[in-house]
């Protein structure tokens, strides 16, 4: 088969799978050789809907916009460290805003969506997902939890992106197909980028900063992604007592909190193959 897609010029894999393969990083397959996503993008194609296998006809970067809600500091789980960095990485257009720990409210969230006129949106959080109990489903925003009943709720209407940047936003059960991020697609978001598992706080600092600056050349979202999760696996992205680095010994940013933690890359699978992308890959 992979000899076919060889032949085929294919360099981007869209995935319709079954209940229990959900959870599955495909980007981690391995062949005994490499990896899947060395040779291909990778998309997961919700079996709800049908996805346009077209590019959509507006491209003009230009013209697009991102509104980042973050939340770094919390009462009753794990700081955040990173999320003011990540935040910077997704707002840095004139046309960008973004809104840190108290100015991310449920309430700024809904008004910004209403009287905006934003293309992406980025929620940088913490995320809990319940199989079979989805009123305990929520993204974590500063005053209160936005539950996965309220996402569906969101003027999502005209976002084409939607970048969920929180533990396990891309689990699904038989009432949440895909999670959070299947949800979104389903009310009308064209692509939604999400997590399959718990994700480390640096290491999605390091993959942001990759997959954002791959956006530039431009490329696809899924190829972005795949570059991003590439110069994880090789090694090219990582932290040196508390500066987080990428390709090219880029600084991306520093948490002082671990300067005395030594250094380590984020070339293992856990860091960078429970990201994936739902929906149009494009």
């Amino acid at each position: 088969m992979l000899d076919d897609l060889e032949a085929a010029n294919i360099d981007h894999i869209g995935f319709i799978v079954d209940r229990g393969l959900r959870s599955l990083p495909l980007a981690a397959l391995h062949d005994g050789n490499r990896f899947l996503i060395e040779d291909y993008s990778i998309g997961l194609l919700p079996s709800a809907g049908l996805t346009s296998m077209e590019p959509p006809a507006n491209r003009d970067v230009g013209h697009r916009s991102t509104l980042a809600m973050g939340i770094a500091e919390f009462d009753q789980q794990p700081d955040l460290a990173a999320v003011p960095l990540e935040l910077a990485l997704a707002s840095q257009s004139h046309n960008d805003e973004h809104y840190l720990d108290h100015e991310a409210t449920l309430d700024a969230l809904k008004q910004r969506l209403e009287q905006g006129s934003f293309t992406s949106v980025h929620l940088a959080t913490h995320a809990v997902f319940q199989p079979g109990n989805l009123e305990s489903s929520y993204v974590q925003l500063w005053e209160q939890a936005l539950q996965l009943h309220q996402l569906q709720e969101l003027p999502l209407e005209t976002i084409e992106f939607l970048i969920l940047s929180a533990c396990a936003t891309a689990l699904g059960d038989h009432g949440a197909e895909f999670g959070f991020a299947g949800l979104a697609v389903n009310v009308g978001v064209l692509t939604a980028l999400a997590s399959l598992w718990s994700i480390s706080d640096e290491g999605t600092l390091g993959l942001m900063s990759e997959f954002y600056r791959a956006l530039e050349q431009p490329l696809t979202r899924s190829a972005a992604l795949r570059q991003a999760q590439l110069a994880m696996l090789q090694g090219k992205v990582g932290i040196a007592d508390g500066t987080v680095y990428g390709t090219g010994d880029h600084t991306i940013g520093h948490l002082p909190s671990l300067d005395a933690s030594g250094s380590w890359d984020f070339s293992h699978p856990a860091y960078w193959s429970g990201f994936t992308m739902i929906g149009h890959s494009w």
